[in-house]
C-alpha cells in the first residue's frame, strides 16, 4: 500500500492521504495452514520489493515406479 503526504510549509504538520495498493501480487499459499515465514522483503532504501510467488509448471512430473537399478 502507498498514500499520498503532504507536508505543511511550516514542516510540522502532515497529512496522510487514502491508501492504496500498489501491484497485486500472487502471494504463496500454503494449502496445510502451517506458517511458510516472510514472502517478502523491502530493499533497504525502501525502493524495491522482493516477493515469493508461485510459478506455473511447463513441464509435467514424471514418477517411475518398480525400477529395478542396472547392475
Amino acid at each position: 500500500m502507498a498514500a499520498p503526504v503532504d507536508l505543511a510549509s511550516n514542516g510540522q504538520e502532515a497529512r496522510i492521504g487514502t491508501p492504496v495498493p500498489l501491484f497485486a501480487p500472487e502471494i504463496i499459499t500454503n494449502p496445510a495452514g502451517t506458517n511458510l515465514g516472510p514472502q517478502y522483503m523491502v530493499s533497504r532504501d525502501g525502493q524495491r520489493f522482493l516477493i515469493a510467488t508461485a510459478k506455473a509448471s511447463t513441464s509435467p512430473i514424471k514418477v517411475l515406479l518398480n525400477w529395478q537399478p542396472q547392475p
